[in-house]
C-alpha cells in the first residue's frame, strides 16, 4: 500500500507546498546566493582594478624613466669602471654587496637593504649610459621600502 494514499487531498497539497518551498530555499541557498556573491566580488575586484589603474596612471609622470631621454649613448672604458663611478656618484657604496664582471659586456651587481626608489634611480641612470638590464631579482629587505637585489647589466 502507498503511504501517500493515506493522506487527504488537503494534506497532499500542504506537503506539495512544503516541498516547493524547500526546493525554492535550496535553489536560493545553493545557486542564487553564491552567484550574487561571486558577481559582487567580481564587481569589487573590477572597481579596485580601476582605482589601481587611475593611481598608476597618475604616478607614471613621476617615474624617473619618463623624464629621461633614452639615447644610444655608448660609454667608453670598462664596464666595471663605469659602474663604480655611477655607484659612487649616487652614493650607493654602503648598499653594494658584490660587483662581479660576468663577461666583457656584462656585470652582476648585488645590493643589500637598498631603498627601492634609489635602485630605480640607479637603473634609470645606467640605462642612460646605454646599458640594459638582462636579469633582475628583487626580494624584500629588512625594513619597509628596502630591498635586496641582484641585477645583471649588459652593454648594448
Amino acid at each position: 500500500m502507498n503511504p501517500i494514499s493515506n493522506y487527504s487531498v488537503r494534506e497532499k497539497f500542504i506537503i506539495g507546498l512544503a516541498l516547493l518551498a524547500l526546493l525554492s530555499v535550496m535553489v536560493h541557498a545553493f545557486v542564487v546566493e553564491p552567484y550574487t556573491q561571486r558577481v559582487s566580488a567580481l564587481m569589487d575586484n573590477l572597481e579596485q582594478g580601476k582605482t589601481d589603474l587611475i593611481w598608476m596612471e597618475s604616478v607614471v609622470g613621476r617615474l624617473p624613466a619618463n623624464s629621461i631621454s633614452v639615447s644610444d649613448t655608448v660609454f667608453s672604458g670598462s664596464l666595471a669602471n663605469l659602474m663604480d663611478s655611477e655607484i659612487r656618484e649616487l652614493k650607493l657604496k654602503p648598499f653594494l654587496s658584490q660587483m662581479t664582471p660576468v663577461s666583457e659586456d656584462e656585470i652582476r651587481i648585488r645590493y643589500s637593504s637598498i631603498s627601492f626608489n634609489r635602485l630605480i634611480e640607479f637603473i634609470a641612470r645606467v640605462n642612460e649610459q646605454g646599458l640594459k638590464v638582462k636579469d633582475l631579482r628583487i626580494s624584500s629587505g629588512t625594513k619597509p621600502g628596502e630591498v635586496d637585489c641582484s641585477l645583471v647589466l649588459v652593454s648594448t
